[in-house]
């Protein structure tokens, strides 16, 4: 529940904007989707700086750290450097998740 009346918008900065130059860097989260623009504080506080990056390596060179980074595949590494989607296998690199078959117990 977000109460309308209470919110503020997210603003980024000018220095947060710098991000963008980075190679991979796609833009702000909050810039790039399309919403009814009464609920833009709402769309802006969940995902107030948030960058969109092409791909986990690119995300590693971006800044881990700088702000909250996710991959057009879905992986999220949060600004404290903890990592969503994902986990890297030491002999392999990073891999994504695997997708759990259900009742047989298997893996695909």
């Amino acid at each position: 529940f977000f109460p309308l009346n209470k919110l503020q918008s997210w603003r980024i900065n000018k220095e947060q904007r710098h991000i963008l130059e980075e190679n991979g860097a796609i833009g702000f989260a909050q810039e790039l989707i399309s919403f009814d623009e009464k609920y833009a504080k709402v769309y802006s506080q969940i995902f107030g700086s948030t960058v969109i990056v092409d791909n986990l390596d690119n995300a590693k060179d971006v800044g881990v750290g700088r702000e909250r980074l996710i991959t057009l595949e879905g992986d999220i590494i949060e600004k404290a450097g903890i990592m969503k989607g994902g986990f890297k296998n030491q002999q392999q690199g990073w891999v994504h998740l695997e997708t759990v078959g259900t009742g047989s117990g298997s893996r695909e």
